[in-house]
Protein backbone atom coordinates (compact mmCIF):
# COMPACT_ATOMS: atom_id res chain seq x y z
CA UNK A 1 0.00 0.00 0.00
CA UNK A 2 1.23 3.48 -0.85
CA UNK A 3 0.55 6.23 1.66
CA UNK A 4 1.85 9.76 1.49
CA UNK A 5 4.03 8.76 -1.47
CA UNK A 6 5.75 5.86 0.29
CA UNK A 7 5.30 2.10 0.25
CA UNK A 8 4.17 0.85 3.66
CA UNK A 9 6.07 -2.10 5.15
CA UNK A 10 2.91 -4.09 5.92
CA UNK A 11 0.78 -5.16 2.94
CA UNK A 12 -2.85 -4.10 2.96
CA UNK A 13 -4.00 -7.72 2.56
CA UNK A 14 -1.75 -10.76 2.44
CA UNK A 15 -3.55 -13.84 1.10
CA UNK A 16 -0.59 -15.16 -0.86
CA UNK A 17 -0.94 -18.63 0.65
CA UNK A 18 -4.48 -18.95 -0.77
CA UNK A 19 -3.81 -17.63 -4.25
CA UNK A 20 -2.42 -19.65 -7.16
CA UNK A 21 -0.01 -18.10 -9.57
CA UNK A 22 1.25 -18.02 -13.05
CA UNK A 23 -0.38 -18.03 -16.42
CA UNK A 24 -3.83 -16.53 -16.16
CA UNK A 25 -4.25 -17.23 -12.44
CA UNK A 26 -3.68 -15.19 -9.31
CA UNK A 27 -5.19 -12.16 -7.63
CA UNK A 28 -7.42 -10.85 -10.41
CA UNK A 29 -9.41 -7.95 -8.97
CA UNK A 30 -10.31 -5.97 -5.86
CA UNK A 31 -13.40 -3.77 -5.49
CA UNK A 32 -14.31 -1.33 -2.74
CA UNK A 33 -18.06 -0.68 -2.44
CA UNK A 34 -19.76 2.66 -1.98
CA UNK A 35 -19.58 3.44 1.73
CA UNK A 36 -16.33 1.51 2.21
CA UNK A 37 -15.08 4.24 4.53
CA UNK A 38 -17.82 3.47 7.05
CA UNK A 39 -18.46 -0.22 6.33
CA UNK A 40 -14.86 -1.36 5.95
CA UNK A 41 -15.72 -4.36 3.77
CA UNK A 42 -14.43 -5.05 0.27
CA UNK A 43 -14.33 -7.85 -2.31
CA UNK A 44 -11.51 -9.81 -3.91
CA UNK A 45 -11.53 -12.05 -7.01
CA UNK A 46 -8.77 -14.67 -7.19
CA UNK A 47 -7.93 -18.20 -8.22
CA UNK A 48 -7.12 -20.41 -5.25
CA UNK A 49 -4.36 -22.99 -5.03
CA UNK A 50 -6.71 -25.68 -6.39
CA UNK A 51 -7.47 -23.46 -9.41
CA UNK A 52 -11.00 -22.52 -8.31
CA UNK A 53 -12.35 -19.08 -9.06
CA UNK A 54 -13.13 -17.38 -5.74
CA UNK A 55 -15.03 -14.19 -4.92
CA UNK A 56 -14.52 -13.33 -1.24
CA UNK A 57 -15.33 -10.50 1.11
CA UNK A 58 -12.83 -9.13 3.62
CA UNK A 59 -12.92 -6.40 6.21
CA UNK A 60 -10.42 -3.84 7.32
CA UNK A 61 -8.92 -4.01 10.82
CA UNK A 62 -8.93 -1.22 13.39
CA UNK A 63 -5.88 0.00 11.48
CA UNK A 64 -7.34 1.41 8.23
CA UNK A 65 -4.10 0.54 6.42
CA UNK A 66 -4.43 -3.22 7.03
CA UNK A 67 -7.20 -5.69 6.14
CA UNK A 68 -7.84 -8.89 8.08
CA UNK A 69 -7.06 -12.04 6.02
CA UNK A 70 -8.92 -14.15 8.63
CA UNK A 71 -12.14 -12.24 7.90
CA UNK A 72 -12.58 -13.97 4.55
CA UNK A 73 -16.17 -14.83 3.66
CA UNK A 74 -16.38 -16.73 0.38
CA UNK A 75 -19.29 -15.39 -1.62
CA UNK A 76 -18.86 -17.57 -4.70
CA UNK A 77 -16.50 -20.39 -5.67
CA UNK A 78 -16.50 -21.92 -9.13
CA UNK A 79 -14.64 -25.07 -10.07
CA UNK A 80 -12.61 -24.55 -13.21
CA UNK A 81 -12.62 -26.55 -16.40
CA UNK A 82 -9.67 -28.85 -17.00
CA UNK A 83 -7.86 -26.07 -18.89
CA UNK A 84 -7.75 -23.65 -15.93
CA UNK A 85 -7.42 -20.47 -17.89
CA UNK A 86 -9.86 -17.80 -19.09
CA UNK A 87 -10.81 -17.16 -15.47
CA UNK A 88 -12.21 -13.69 -16.07
CA UNK A 89 -11.47 -11.57 -13.07
CA UNK A 90 -13.32 -8.27 -13.21
CA UNK A 91 -15.09 -6.92 -10.12
CA UNK A 92 -16.70 -3.51 -9.85
CA UNK A 93 -19.54 -1.63 -8.24
CA UNK A 94 -22.17 0.11 -10.33
CA UNK A 95 -21.97 3.88 -9.89
CA UNK A 96 -25.75 4.31 -9.79
CA UNK A 97 -27.07 1.12 -8.23
CA UNK A 98 -24.22 0.06 -5.89
CA UNK A 99 -24.51 -3.53 -7.16
CA UNK A 100 -21.44 -5.74 -7.31
CA UNK A 101 -20.71 -6.73 -10.91
CA UNK A 102 -18.38 -9.56 -11.89
CA UNK A 103 -17.29 -11.20 -15.09
CA UNK A 104 -16.36 -14.90 -15.05
CA UNK A 105 -14.32 -16.39 -17.87
CA UNK A 106 -15.40 -19.42 -19.87
CA UNK A 107 -12.87 -21.73 -18.21
CA UNK A 108 -10.36 -21.97 -21.00
CA UNK A 109 -9.46 -23.02 -24.43
CA UNK A 110 -9.84 -21.03 -27.61
CA UNK A 111 -13.44 -20.77 -28.76
CA UNK A 112 -14.94 -22.06 -25.50
CA UNK A 113 -14.54 -25.79 -26.36
CA UNK A 114 -16.73 -26.91 -23.42
CA UNK A 115 -19.56 -24.53 -24.36
CA UNK A 116 -19.65 -22.98 -20.88
CA UNK A 117 -20.64 -19.50 -22.03
CA UNK A 118 -23.58 -20.90 -24.00
CA UNK A 119 -24.71 -23.27 -21.24
CA UNK A 120 -27.25 -21.60 -18.90
CA UNK A 121 -26.48 -24.28 -16.29
CA UNK A 122 -22.77 -23.36 -16.08
CA UNK A 123 -21.40 -20.50 -14.00
CA UNK A 124 -18.35 -20.16 -16.26
CA UNK A 125 -18.62 -17.63 -19.08
CA UNK A 126 -21.14 -15.40 -17.35
CA UNK A 127 -21.57 -11.88 -16.01
CA UNK A 128 -23.31 -11.40 -12.68
CA UNK A 129 -24.71 -8.41 -10.82
CA UNK A 130 -26.42 -8.14 -7.51
CA UNK A 131 -26.92 -6.29 -4.29
CA UNK A 132 -24.50 -7.50 -1.66
CA UNK A 133 -27.01 -6.70 1.08
CA UNK A 134 -29.80 -8.66 -0.62
CA UNK A 135 -27.44 -11.62 -1.01
CA UNK A 136 -27.08 -11.80 2.77
CA UNK A 137 -23.57 -10.32 2.75
CA UNK A 138 -23.60 -7.68 5.48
Amino acid sequence: MFKDGALLATPYLDIGGRVSCCGERGLLSVAFPPGFGTGGRFFVYYTDTAGNIVIARYRVTDNPDVADPASEQIVLAISPSDLRNHNGGQLGFGPNDGYLYLGVGDGGGGGDPFGNAQNPGALLGKAFAGSTSRAGIP
